[in-house]
């Protein structure tokens, strides 16, 4: 049997973690969603690079790298590309970038990018 001592002792602790008063939750913020209690994935842009790509020189898998995408950037396309196989290298749609091209799937997948068609 324990001890009246330790019985003394634990006495308050348990009788402070029983009446213990929650925290005031308005000063917490909810994770990914700016506490505004929208859904997070409406709330948040979808054209925010959170993988990095690279930007190409010309709209052509061969082409040589320009570098690329910034981590936190948003994702901005002036007009599209659809490389064909006219030119005997199908690499599908390219997007013209100020830093240059990007292929479709490297940009940020739920960002649609311009629909308008470049002149080349």
């Amino acid at each position: 049997m324990k001890s009246p001592i330790s019985t003394v002792i634990l006495l308050p602790l348990a009788f402070s973690i029983a009446t213990a008063a929650p925290v005031e939750d308005s000063s917490l913020e909810a994770r990914g969603n700016d506490g505004d209690g929208k859904n997070y994935q409406t709330s948040q842009n979808p054209c925010q690079v959170r993988v990095s790509y690279p930007y190409y020189k010309f709209p052509c898998v061969s082409s040589p790298q320009n570098g690329t995408s910034i981590l936190g950037a948003t994702f901005t396309s002036f007009c599209f590309y659809e490389n064909g196989e006219e030119y005997g290298e199908d690499s599908g749609k390219w997007f013209k970038t100020p830093r240059g091209w990007v292929r479709d799937e490297d940009k940020p997948k739920r960002c649609d990018g311009s629909t308008v068609e470049c002149v080349i």
